[in-house]
């Protein structure tokens, strides 16, 4: 006897794989939450930052404006740390990534355009022992506590 079993043809094993590649995906994403693999989809979270900026302002959030650090990924940089505060209060980051100040809430924070340590200690002013100034250095936001050596 002569039996054969009934094939497959290659079209049916393709379309199989990519069911199997899409159910893994959508239990992925149900499982661990969209926002742990919405970084591997998109390039730029410029969008969600400045919403996210928006909505810590309108609702008096003071810590998530201030003092949350952020990680802003866009087509031509990546800023890491960075605050909706210093976003908002640096012109030029302002201006390109269209973050708004927030009128309603008042950080402590120094914000300061230099770049290393040495310049952020010039902003330390009179009377400002224990403040905090916040500059850019590279990508990264730096902090620096002001000290009575630099007044």
């Amino acid at each position: 006897m002569n039996k054969k079993g009934q094939e497959l043809s290659t079209t049916t094993v393709i379309l199989l794989i990519l069911a199997v590649l899409v159910l893994v995906f959508l239990i992925l994403g149900f499982s661990v939450g969209w926002s742990k693999i919405n970084p591997f989809l998109s390039k730029s979270n410029v969008d969600s930052i400045s919403d996210a900026c928006n909505i810590a302002c309108n609702t008096n959030q003071n810590y998530a404006f201030c003092s949350q650090l952020r990680d802003l990924r866009a087509e031509d940089s990546k800023l890491k740390g960075v605050t909706c505060n210093f976003l908002s209060g640096n012109q030029n980051l302002k201006t390109k990534y269209n973050i708004a100040e927030c009128p309603t809430i008042s950080c402590s924070q120094i914000l300061s355009s230099a770049t290393t340590e040495n310049s952020a200690k010039t902003d330390c002013a009179e009377k400002s022992i224990g403040e905090i100034v916040q500059y850019l250095e590279g990508d990264v936001l730096k902090t620096y506590v002001c000290a009575e050596q630099d007044i």
